[in-house]
């Protein structure tokens, strides 16, 4: 869950059955004094989290966001862009690519609808049996992960499906 002022990290398992939170957390720059310094600080801080965890694999919550006219969102969007593009640089660097998904998308599939009350923080901890609600930023970085997860698994499931057709080791009786 990337940002300025505070970017959103998690690290999800997927045992092929389980989905287990291995950790997460939020990074906050709001007391350096240049947004340069912030990217820095939130991209070294991505770095860390990577070389702690060692993740096979790296998704993140897409940048979008509705343009207007106005200075401050314009001055926002190059903020955005700015993490955005810092953290992919260092995450190539770093032998990654990231996965980037709109916020959306992933909280339509993970959360539901904005209807039914459900906050990220408290899916997240009844999908992760977590003991109580991670951070607002936190929470979306681990739902980002289990869409993420959820998508891998179906895609890997939709190979082997293939494969086992291909192969004619489909029964017809």
């Amino acid at each position: 869950d990337p940002g300025l002022a505070a970017c959103g990290w998690g690290v999800v398992k997927d045992d092929g059955r389980v989905l287990t939170a291995i950790g997460s957390g939020v990074l906050r720059t709001t007391t350096l004094p240049s947004a340069p310094a912030r990217v820095e600080d939130i991209v070294e801080g991505i770095a860390d989290v990577v070389l702690r965890y060692q993740p096979g694999t790296v998704a993140m919550e897409a940048y979008v966001q509705r343009w207007s006219s106005n200075r401050a969102s314009a001055r926002s969007h190059i903020e955005g862009a700015r993490v955005i593009g810092s953290i992919c640089m260092r995450l190539r660097a770093l032998g990654l690519r990231a996965l980037e998904y709109p916020a959306a998308e992933w909280m339509r599939a993970i959360v539901g609808p904005r209807t039914n009350g459900l906050s990220a923080g408290r899916a997240m901890r009844l999908r992760l049996h977590l003991t109580r609600d991670p951070p607002e930023h936190a929470s979306d970085a681990l739902g980002v992960e289990v869409y993420h997860a959820l998508l891998m698994r179906l895609l890997v499931r939709l190979v082997a499906s293939r494969q086992t057709a291909a192969h004619g080791l489909v029964s017809h009786a």
